[in-house]
Parts: structure tokens; C-alpha cells; sequence
């Protein structure tokens, strides 16, 4: 044990219990620093500091308890009131909410991906407004019907429930839409927004598919990584009209990863 560490102890117990003199603490100390040794506590003493600060230490831990509950209630009463019409109108336009959820969503990801990421002196506001059409039609509208849709009736028809039918909506995101559809036309709408003015279709689908090939391998492992725990959270938990949301929340993340990630490999 340092002898500092041991000064700081022993001089707020015998602050709090007088059992020593504060000045003889200081002394034995001022002795131990000029031989350039630690100090070695007995044992008796070395619990006697050590309870009696854990002690006062749980002491004021329990009167902070229901100051901390006060402040959280209070805290959750007022994001409940404030969020309460906001939930409201999502609950009645749900396909409206998750295409703005998504549209917002892919636009400040680009941004920020040019901007911090591949370090741009200037955003390309084309390129954002092709990323911003695809969170609208695409994760925002094609993905809603999937999520909310299309999943639930594959539940239904199956006949599964609880875990079991959570696997099912995992499997289906991850073995068959992630690698076989989204990823795909991810990289045919950034080859297409990176592209010169005068590329033709052909070419953007040659290259995008170049680049899907290339990174399918590394970004399936980022797919496992966070979209397996989020996707069991979300078809578990989320209520089927906020799916679409919550993913766009989530997918905040993901969007400037695969966004850095795609972009890094471009480059080599």
C-alpha cells in the first residue's frame, strides 16, 4: 500500500473517530516518505481504516438514494409529457415517421462520414441527396413494409412464438435480406452517388458489384456484430409500428461505419 493512499485513510479516520492523533498519522508518514518506504499496516489497523470508510461511505451513499430517485422520476415525468403527442402522431402515421426517421437518418450519416471521416473540405450535396432518397424509398418505405408487413405474417404462417419466432425474423434479416438485398443496392446507390456525372447504369452496376464482392466477407461480420443483438431487441421488445424508428436510431451507428468502412476500402 502507497503512503499516500495510506494518508488519505488514515487521516479521515482518525478525522471521524479520534481513535488516533491526526498529527501522529502525519509523523509516522513524514518518517516513511524520507526513508523511501511503503507503509506496512497492521492488520488490526488496516481493517479499522478500511471498515470504518467503507462505512462512512455506504452511509452516504443511502442518503443520496432518494435524491437520485427524486431527480430520475422527475426526469421521466417530463420526457413523458414532453414525448407524449410526438408518440401520439407516430402511432397514427407510422409509415410517415419512419420514412422521416430514415430520410434524417441517412442524410446526417453521410454528411458526417464526408465530412469527418474521409475528411472533405466540402460536402457533396449530391451525393447526400441520392442517400437522403435512399433512407426515404428504400429503409424508410421498402423496409417498413418488410419489418412490419411481410415479417409478421412469416411469424404468423409459421407458427412460432417467443424466442423461436424471434429467430426466425433474425435468420431471415441476417442469412437472407442483409447480404441479398440491402447490401447489394447500398453499394449500387454509393457507386452511383460517387460517380461522374457522364457513367452510364452499366457501369455503376459492374463497379457496385465489384465492391459488394469485395467487402461482403468484412461487412456480413459487422451485420453479425450489430444488427443480431439489436434485431433480437427490437423483434422482441419494440412494438411492430416503431420497428422501422427504432432501426433508424439504431442504424445511426451502423450507417457511418459501413460508410467508413466501404469508403476505406475504395481506397485501397
Amino acid at each position: 500500500m502507497s503512503a499516500s493512499v495510506y494518508a488519505v485513510h488514515a487521516a479521515q479516520w482518525a478525522r471521524q473517530n479520534h481513535g488516533i492523533c491526526l498529527r501522529e498519522v502525519l509523523n509516522e508518514l513524514g518518517h516513511v516518505l524520507a526513508r523511501g518506504r511503503s507503509v506496512k499496516l497492521s492488520e488490526e489497523r488496516y481493517v479499522a481504516v478500511y471498515s470504518t470508510m467503507a462505512e462512512a461511505w455506504s452511509r452516504q451513499q443511502a442518503a443520496l438514494i432518494p435524491v437520485w430517485r427524486h431527480c430520475l422520476q422527475t426526469s421521466c415525468v417530463a420526457v413523458s409529457t414532453w414525448t407524449t403527442p410526438l408518440r401520439r402522431w407516430s402511432k397514427r402515421h407510422p409509415l410517415l415517421t419512419g420514412a422521416t426517421a430514415a430520410t434524417l437518418n441517412a442524410t446526417l450519416s453521410d454528411v458526417l462520414v464526408q465530412r469527418y471521416l474521409e475528411q472533405k473540405d466540402r460536402v457533396n450535396l449530391d451525393r447526400t441527396l441520392i442517400f437522403a432518397l435512399f433512407g426515404f424509398a428504400w429503409v424508410g418505405c421498402f423496409q417498413y413494409g418488410l419489418y412490419t408487413h411481410l415479417f409478421p405474417e412469416a411469424v404468423r404462417m409459421s407458427g412460432l412464438t417467443g424466442a423461436r419466432s424471434v429467430a426466425l425474423q433474425v435468420l431471415g434479416d441476417q442469412a437472407a435480406y442483409m447480404p441479398a438485398m440491402y447490401m447489394p443496392m447500398y453499394y449500387f446507390v454509393k457507386t452511383l452517388a460517387e460517380a461522374p456525372p457522364q457513367s452510364g447504369t452499366q457501369a455503376v452496376a459492374e463497379e457496385a458489384m465489384q465492391r459488394y464482392r469485395r467487402n461482403i466477407s468484412s461487412d456480413m461480420k459487422l451485420c453479425v456484430l450489430f444488427w443480431v443483438p439489436t434485431q433480437v431487441f427490437n423483434f422482441t421488445f419494440v412494438p411492430v409500428s416503431s420497428r422501422v424508428p427504432f432501426l433508424c436510431a439504431a442504424g445511426f451507428l451502423w450507417c457511418m461505419g459501413i460508410g467508413a468502412s466501404s469508403s476505406g476500402s475504395k481506397t485501397e
